[in-house]
C-alpha cells in the first residue's frame, strides 16, 4: 500500500486558509450586494506547461466573480523506465486584480501528488503563483497566463505558462 504524507504542514495549512478566504469572501461579496452580477467569465479551460502541477496539464477554471477563480486540474506522467505512474491533482484559487484584459492574478492552493508504487509515497504539497494574465474581453476568447507558479515540491517547474478559452 502506497504511503502518504503532507510535503510541509504548515505550508499545506496556509494554503488551505487563502483558499477558505477567498472562498468566503466571493460569497459575502455576492451577499452585500444583495444581488448576483451577470457573470461574462463563465467557465476555461486550460493547457498548462510548468504551474500547479509541477509539470503541466489540464485545467477547469470557473469565475465566481470577475475577480476570483477556482482551478482545479489533472497532470499524468510515466518516467521511464520505472514502472511508477505519477498523478497530480492540483486545485488554485485565484484572486484576479485589474478590470481590463491585462490582469495581475495572485493565487494559492493544495496539490495532491498520487504515487502506484509503494517505493514513492503520496503526498500533499502547497501551490502559490503570481502571474501576468490576457484574458479577451468579449464573453467567449483566449486567456494567456505566464507566471511563477510554484508547485511546493522538489524538481517542480517553478515557472508556468499556460493558454486556455473562456466558453
Amino acid at each position: 500500500m502506497p504511503r502518504f504524507y503532507f510535503h510541509s504542514v504548515p505550508l499545506c495549512a496556509a494554503s488551505l486558509i487563502l483558499m477558505l478566504i477567498a472562498a468566503v469572501h466571493s460569497v459575502v461579496a455576492n451577499d452585500y450586494h444583495n444581488e448576483t452580477p451577470p457573470l461574462r467569465y463563465r467557465t476555461i479551460l486550460n493547457l498548462e506547461l510548468g504551474g500547479a502541477s509541477g509539470g503541466g496539464g489540464i485545467m477547469f477554471e470557473g469565475l465566481t466573480q470577475e475577480s476570483m477563480s477556482i482551478r482545479v486540474g489533472i497532470f499524468g506522467l510515466m518516467p521511464l523506465p520505472s514502472r511508477n505512474v505519477q498523478l497530480s491533482f492540483p486545485v488554485v484559487s485565484s484572486y484576479l486584480i485589474g478590470t481590463t484584459a491585462h490582469r495581475l492574478e495572485i493565487g494559492a492552493g493544495l496539490t495532491y501528488q498520487a504515487n502506484t508504487t509503494d517505493d514513492m509515497p503520496s503526498w500533499i504539497a502547497p501551490v502559490a503563483n503570481l502571474c501576468y494574465r490576457y484574458q479577451e474581453p468579449r464573453n467567449n476568447g483566449w486567456i494567456f497566463r505566464a507566471g511563477i507558479m510554484y508547485p511546493g515540491f522538489r524538481n517542480a517547474i517553478p515557472l508556468g505558462i499556460s493558454i486556455g478559452w473562456r466558453y
